[in-house]
């Protein structure tokens, strides 16, 4: 299978997206439990394979950790970061689902997203009650729905994705639509088919630096795709989840009034000012929620993925 894009940040460190994870990892995004507080990427045998071979070569691993809040409790996912020394360019292997630097994995970020959009951008707060009650996250607020939809709007801008494809075609070279091929190796090839940690060295061996990659290209490597005549909303780059899956909060249906109370009471007392009563939220039971989180992480791992591939960016 060919391997995703590759992303490149600030400090010369290349991520790789890792779709197939140790089966603790995946059981862990599943069903939200776990007998231990930190996670690796991949099995500790295949792990310690990898670092071998790549310390022969004269590259050093070394573990990078990221701690993350999901199902009501925090864990630490370490995942390898393998260094050239001679060319100063790092690549990381991260599981498709964490975003670096991130504290929420990136399936919660974009359920916010869309439940804001499909929900006809209603309520943040809302949005983020919905979100944190499916996840189990306490701590999400608006704020943080708000940031997150200005990020996805952003990846829409550069990427052009929910746009047709003809009207999206570019006849100019971008450093969107070359990185692919320039981060791994700075010349035209195919991917190897071999495993990540063969493929991890592969591009340690054909990538000079970064710099070479951006002088390779000039100045097409810095542009961007224009703007879109009809800007694609998150809302339509998520398109095609089904509506019900928004349905976490459950409202009281209209007309829904109980008959009078025949009832003898004593009087109310007047001109006193009494505080509203904030009514309480009902929620879909926990097995509706179950299938919703569930669906919804495979859908999101198809685009992720595709944003990837087709894309080469980070969803958000």
């Amino acid at each position: 299978m060919e391997l995703p894009s590759v992303y490149m940040d600030r400090a010369s460190c290349l991520y790789i997206l890792v779709e197939d994870i140790s089966k603790e990892l995946e059981d862990f995004i599943l069903t939200g439990k776990t007998e231990t507080r930190e996670l690796h990427v991949f099995p500790y045998r295949q792990e310690q394979t990898m670092i071998i071979d790549w310390a022969q070569l004269g590259y050093t691993a070394a573990y990078r950790r990221q701690q993350v809040e999901y199902m009501g409790i925090e864990v630490t996912i370490n995942y390898l970061t393998v260094r050239n020394a001679e060319t100063g360019v790092r690549v990381s292997l991260i599981p498709w689902f964490m975003l670096p630097g991130r504290g929420y994995l990136v399936f919660i970020y974009a359920y916010a997203i869309w439940h804001y959009h499909i929900t006809g951008k209603k309520s943040l707060k809302e949005t983020a009650l919905a979100t944190g009650k499916l996840f189990k996250i306490e701590s999400l607020n608006k704020s943080t729905v708000s940031r997150s939809i200005k990020a996805m709007e952003g990846f829409i801008d550069v990427s052009r994705i929910g746009v047709d494809a003809a009207e999206g075609a570019q006849e100019a070279p971008t450093w969107e639509s070359v990185q692919k091929t320039v981060y791994v190796a700075c010349k035209r090839a195919e991917w190897p088919s071999e495993d990540a940690g063969g493929r991890v060295t592969w591009i340690l061996k054909g990538c000079p630096s970064i710099e070479s990659l951006r002088e390779a290209y000039g100045g097409t490597a810095k542009q961007l795709p224009g703007p879109v005549n009809a800007k694609a909303t998150a809302g339509n780059a998520l398109g095609g989840i089904p509506a019900g899956h928004s349905k976490i909060i459950i409202r009281s249906e209209p007309g829904g009034r109980k008959g009078r109370d025949a009832r003898k009471r004593p009087p109310r007392p007047r001109n006193r000012k009494t505080q509203p009563v904030q009514q309480r939220l009902r929620y879909a039971d926990f097995s509706q929620r179950e299938k919703i989180r569930k669906d919804f992480i495979e859908i999101c791992r198809h685009i992720v993925m595709d944003a990837a591939i087709t894309h080469h960016r980070f969803l958000i």
